[in-house]
């Protein structure tokens, strides 16, 4: 297997085996399909990429709605995008439950397969995964970023309301924002990112306690 943005230019008569970069001291590794090593990185990415989903979701819930529904067919218009945005960040929590049932078979097949076994932490990141998804998927489906740093939502959408009344279009109402305004609604768009993601990966590395 050659992963992708990886040059090899050499043949290989040996099957299951992985090439790494030049850069690495080890460039052959031992394959087998359907087992992970580190899962970090792939839970991190996919977390923060839900978090950014759920805030979009909070710009259009509360700001572009107000200049929506001022147009003909807007509030139809409004609903479509609400909802492509929700079917986005289920979708991804799908797949991240499939994820899921794939890490408890790669731990599965780790054991059986590879002639070293998966690492101590590998093993140990990959079960504590399991363990927490579900608490995690909860977590992410809650709203809970409705409830993120609500003084700087509520005075930006305020600003952001009094502009639509004035009759300014959504573009109008974004170019006559001062940047201290734009620094607010960055705030709070961040914050929900940086809240949402941060409460999840606590839960992700935190272990479950016994009895619940």
């Amino acid at each position: 297997m050659i992963p992708a943005g990886v040059i090899c230019r050499q043949d290989f008569k040996a099957k299951g085996m992985r090439w790494s970069s030049s850069a690495s001291p080890e460039r052959k590794k031992e394959f087998i399909a359907g087992v992970y090593g580190d899962i970090n990185r792939k839970v991190n990415y996919n977390i923060v990429y839900v978090a950014n989903l759920l805030a979009l979701r909070q710009w259009y819930s509360y700001v572009r709605r107000e200049f929506f529904i001022k147009e003909k067919y807007g509030n139809d218009l409004y609903c479509g995008a609400l909802n492509v945005l929700t079917e986005a960040v289920a979708e991804r929590i799908k797949q991240m439950s499939l994820f899921a049932q794939n890490v408890e078979n790669s731990v599965a097949a780790g054991s059986k397969k590879m002639k070293q076994g998966l690492s101590d932490s590998v093993r140990r990141t990959q079960k504590l995964f399991l363990q927490n998804w579900p608490q995690m998927q909860e977590y992410l489906s809650g709203n809970n970023e409705d409830k993120i740093s609500l003084k700087v939502k509520e005075k930006f959408v305020k600003i952001m309301r009094n502009q639509s009344d004035k009759g300014l279009t959504y573009l109008e109402a974004i170019q006559t924002l001062q940047p201290k305004q734009v620094q607010e609604g960055k705030d709070w768009l961040n914050k929900i990112v940086e809240d949402i993601a941060t409460g999840c990966l606590k839960k992700f590395r935190a272990p479950r306690q016994q009895g619940k």
